[in-house]
């Protein structure tokens, strides 16, 4: 039986295939418009995400060579923007969803999810019964009438004989963001949960005090590698660098109108992306 070849996706040589990189437009397309998606609609398509990569992403797997731990991934090129890019928020975000722990490796699926992060958008009012890591019998969690009276954000929530258990729920901080030096893969969300929430808060503050619109700020984001005991992972990090030249800005403010009604998307993949990052405790 022939030996079947790795899942390695081919490396292709610009200069040999006359391949032109996305990133340089070649004149002959600089005024031509898109077209050939005429048929599809808004729904047809969803906005891409940033993933700071760890070292269990499936996608380091897939795309080896090209996709490395420390580095964020753009999901909809598939391309690494490297351990460090510029963006300005176009709209922050915060959400809270309850995973299903039944799903197991696999992620499971949702539960109960909050837009704002106050009131449930479904899930609300129900029992839930989930079978945890480590436990034989079942624990119940129930969602109530909204997520604060769920208490389910609060430590000890997931296993109720465990005050020092995780929240059941996960609460995510969201940042739609334009890319100004890949206008082409822009918007694009990045999120933020578990161990980098506290990164969240601190950038969310340094937000509040420029007092500006956040269309106008342009925001250093880099890889910060954090560590406990033998485990070491990454969470992204932020610099505010200075205001937005007015151009990028107005830029930025037209997309912010078109984006303002937007909803992202949850499916198995960020449960996935869940389960490889540690709790806040430092334990996957």
């Amino acid at each position: 039986m022939a030996k079947q070849r790795a899942n390695v996706p081919a490396k292709i040589n610009p200069v040999e295939t006359g391949i032109i990189p996305f990133d340089n437009v070649p004149d002959y397309l600089k005024d031509k418009a898109q077209t050939g998606m005429e048929g599809l609609g808004k729904d047809d398509f969803k906005v891409p995400r940033i993933k700071l990569l760890q070292a269990l992403n499936p996608e380091v797997r897939s795309f080896q060579g090209e996709a490395i731990p420390g580095e964020f991934w753009h999901t909809g090129a598939n391309k690494s923007l490297g351990s460090t890019f510029n963006f300005v928020p176009l709209i922050v975000g915060k959400r809270v969803i309850v995973w299903d722990a039944n799903g197991g490796d696999q992620g499971g699926d949702i539960l109960a999810f909050s837009k704002n992060a106050m009131d449930w958008t479904t899930g609300g009012n129900k029992t839930f019964k989930v079978k945890l890591k480590g436990r034989k019998d079942e624990v119940t969690w129930q969602t109530g009438r909204n997520v604060a009276t769920s208490g389910l954000l609060e430590w000890g929530s997931s296993d109720p004989e465990d005050n020092n258990s995780p929240p059941a729920a996960q609460l995510t901080y969201e940042y739609l963001c334009y890319l100004p030096d890949h206008p082409m893969l822009s918007p694009c969300l990045l999120g933020l949960f578990r161990t980098g929430l506290a990164n969240a808060r601190q950038f969310n503050t340094s937000l509040f005090m420029l007092r500006r619109p956040t269309t106008s700020i342009i925001v250093k984001c880099f890889a910060d590698e954090k560590s406990e005991g033998k485990l070491s992972w990454f969470v992204p990090q932020f610099k505010t660098a200075g205001f937005a030249p007015q151009e990028l800005f107005n830029t930025c403010e037209e997309i912010q109108k078109n984006y303002a009604e937007y909803q992202a998307e949850y499916n198995h993949n960020d449960a996935a992306q869940k389960e490889s990052l540690p709790d806040d405790d430092g334990k996957y």
